[in-house]
């Protein structure tokens, strides 16, 4: 396999391209999962890695020192180490490039956009809910009934504007 090439969004994914969309979607720590649905946000829908390439690709940029793995909640974490900040930096161009190359196919308006829209809300609520959770607080277990009424506030004003 000298030439590893994924089909995404009508264009060719280089093998190279991936270890640069990985760094560049390091913002924090994730586990891999979450670094996989970075991508498929970035690509709208269009492009999900497969562990099996993921994975492999995580292990390499870690044993070049780019990438720390690390552990959060019993899930092993990667993060961008410093000398991964500064290969990004060195090689910011590329990187857009890469980055422009694997989203360009979508536009602003399309269904992929909303879906990554969702995928932010979603994450925002686990996120939230979560600490309501196992803090206890009543104010924090009070957030989550208020987001119940933006849920089916939202979903109403969806429906009447679609029509359904």
């Amino acid at each position: 396999m000298d030439r590893l090439r994924v089909r995404v969004a009508g264009r060719q994914l280089e093998r190279g391209d991936l270890r640069l969309l990985v760094l560049s979607v390091l913002k924090r720590p994730m586990h891999g999962y979450q670094i996989m649905c970075q991508l498929r946000d970035h690509s709208h829908g269009d492009y999900m890695p497969s562990t099996g390439a993921l994975y492999p690709q995580l292990r390499s940029l870690e044993e070049e020192g780019l990438i720390r793995c690390g552990d959060m909640g019993g899930k092993k974490t990667y993060g961008v180490t410093k000398r991964g900040e500064e290969y990004l930096k060195k090689n910011d161009k590329l990187v857009k490039q890469t980055m422009k190359r694997f989203t360009e196919f979508w536009g602003e308006n399309d269904l992929g956009s909303i879906v990554s829209e969702i995928n932010q809300i979603v994450g925002v609520l686990m996120s939230g809910t979560k600490t309501a959770l196992e803090s206890g607080k009543q104010e924090d277990i009070g957030k989550i009934e208020k987001s119940k009424e933006i849920l089916r506030k939202t979903e109403k004003e969806l429906r009447e504007l679609w029509g359904r």
